[in-house]
């Protein structure tokens, strides 16, 4: 005689959207519409600059000439409501969002951002200016605050005057920036 053997089966579903970030803790079914946990943010994962987004050292052109860096703040996971519009209990008074180094040696202080060559000898500076066009960033610097009546916005990167008539041409010059998502209770 041989034994019985009892099985069961069930289907998870994996999702993964490239260029965003959030916690990773979950979400209680129920809660979607007050957990703090309840947010992600999309973020640009590639920037091309060209030569003519360059700009002085006053940010007020930096909105017409630079390229849009655009961030926005949703659920990860939708509430009884069907919406990824997120409340103010998912980001309290708001997604703070900053920006610092990523590749080692290039942003340690000041707006100027350097960006490396294929060569590595040859390098231009760029800046990227906050959601408001008020000032360029420097590491750790606010660059915009998504809220959930806010919940979409855009900073600007910009080639720093004068350094496309430095550039090599023939090079592809290079950096990364670390964006940071801080919530704000």
């Amino acid at each position: 005689f041989g034994t019985t053997v009892m099985a069961a089966e069930g289907t998870t579903n994996f999702t993964y959207t490239p260029g965003t970030a959030g916690p990773t803790e979950p979400v209680n079914p129920g809660d979607e519409e007050s957990s703090e946990n309840n947010w992600m943010v999309y973020y640009p994962r590639q920037i091309t600059l060209m030569d003519n987004n360059e700009a002085g050292d006053t940010v007020d052109t930096a909105a017409t000439v630079g390229q849009k860096l655009d961030f926005k703040v949703t659920q990860r996971t939708a509430g009884a409501d069907g919406s990824k519009d997120v409340t103010a209990g998912n980001v309290g008074s708001g997604i703070v969002v900053a920006a610092g180094e990523g590749t080692a040696g290039t942003w340690t202080s000041g707006t100027e951002i350097t960006m490396k060559g294929t060569t590595a000898t040859n390098t231009v500076k760029m800046q990227i200016a906050d959601a408001d066009t008020t000032k360029y960033v420097a590491p750790a610097d606010t660059v915009m605050t998504l809220t959930n009546t806010a919940a979409n916005d855009q900073a600007f990167a910009v080639i720093k005057k004068d350094e496309v008539k430095k550039a090599v041409e023939g090079e592809t010059y290079t950096v990364d920036v670390k964006f940071t998502f801080t919530r704000n209770a």
